[in-house]
C-alpha cells in the first residue's frame, strides 16, 4: 500500500491524470463513465482541469518549486461491518475487495518548510494482490 501512496502524491505533484487513473480499478472507471454518460477522455479532461487548479492554486501559495511531500502516519483496517458493506458495494462492480485501510497522512508542501499538521485521510483498496484508491475524488467533479 506503501506504493500506492506513493504514486497517489506523485501523480499529483506531475499532475498526471493517467498516472491517477491507473491507480483506480479500471471497472471502477468504467461505472462512473457509464453512471454520468460521460466519455473516458472527457472524465480525464476534467480531472486534469482539477490537477492544473490544484498546481496553479500550489504554485500561487509556494512557488514554482513546490511538492508534495507526505508521511505516513497511521493505518487501520476497516471494521468488520464496514469491510463487508464496501465488499457489497464493489461486488455490483464485479470486484473482490479482500482488504481496505484507513490512512492518515501528514502533509507538507516544500523540501525548505518543517513537517506540518495537515494531514489528509485515504481509502485504500486491496483488489486481486494490488492496492487502489477509490475514486471518490471524482464526486466532487459533478
Amino acid at each position: 500500500y506503501r506504493d500506492t501512496v506513493g504514486n497517489l502524491i506523485e501523480a499529483i505533484n506531475d499532475t498526471d491524470v493517467r498516472s491517477l487513473f491507473q491507480l483506480m480499478p479500471a471497472e471502477l472507471i468504467d461505472s462512473y463513465i457509464t453512471e454520468e454518460g460521460i466519455e473516458k477522455q472527457d472524465l480525464m479532461a476534467l480531472v486534469q482541469q482539477e490537477l492544473d487548479l490544484t498546481g496553479e492554486n500550489l504554485i500561487a501559495l509556494y512557488g514554482e518549486e513546490w511538492r508534495i511531500n507526505h508521511e505516513i502516519l497511521e493505518t487501520r483496517e476497516l471494521l468488520e461491518d464496514e469491510l463487508l458493506q464496501l465488499q457489497a458495494e464493489y461486488e455490483e462492480l464485479e470486484l473482490q475487495v479482500s482488504e481496505a485501510l484507513v490512512v492518515d497522512l501528514a502533509l507538507t508542501f516544500s523540501e525548505e518548510e518543517p513537517a506540518s499538521d495537515s494531514t489528509i485521510q485515504i481509502l485504500l483498496l486491496k483488489i486481486g494482490g494490488s492496492w487502489y484508491i477509490t475514486g471518490d475524488f471524482l464526486d466532487t467533479l459533478k
